[in-house]
């Protein structure tokens, strides 16, 4: 074999190989974002039906004087905002590459609400749950901000009075 031949197969598996990373490359930068927007979606909905079923075990509760209840909440980005004084339960969840709902559009399914804001890099979606219950924390009127953690947070709810419903842990 002549050295042009060598030469040529050379440059020719080269070219191939910057064709074939230049594709991979193209490919991923259209799939990565629709990963991340799924994978925001799934964490918006695992919240959403985390703070369901704090509202149903707080529905459960307030139902009797004296009943208590207890649920492992998970949260797995953001935060829960006990607001005492408000009687309001907020779950907020940060750092979304996207937005779940239209921005600024409350959108209420059942007792919660959801509303969506768009940030300039990032966006955050409000989970809030409203209450006509006299909501405390560990017996007070305080305001109690839960952060995210990989193990569940163990809650215990209970009915002190027919309207005062308190909750402990975190």
């Amino acid at each position: 074999m002549d050295k042009n031949k060598i030469a040529q197969i050379w440059i020719e598996s080269v070219l191939y190989t910057i064709i074939g990373l230049s594709i991979i490359g193209i490919v991923l930068a259209f799939v990565i974002p629709k990963v991340n927007e799924s994978k925001d979606s799934i964490i918006v909905e695992q919240s959403i039906t985390s703070l369901k079923q704090l509202d149903s075990k707080i529905n459960d509760v307030a139902r009797q004087k004296g009943n208590i209840g207890r649920i492992d909440f998970n949260i797995k980005r953001g935060y829960l905002y006990i607001n005492s004084t408000g009687d309001r339960i907020t779950l907020v969840v940060d750092g979304l590459t996207s937005l779940y709902s239209e921005s600024n559009v409350s959108i209420s399914d059942g007792n919660l609400k959801i509303l969506s804001m768009k940030g300039q890099k990032t966006n955050t979606v409000y989970l809030t749950l409203d209450y006509e219950l006299n909501i405390t924390f560990n017996g007070k009127d305080d305001e109690k901000k839960i952060t995210a953690a990989n193990l569940a947070y163990k809650l215990l709810i209970e009915n002190k009075d027919n309207k005062i419903i308190d909750i402990r842990g975190g």
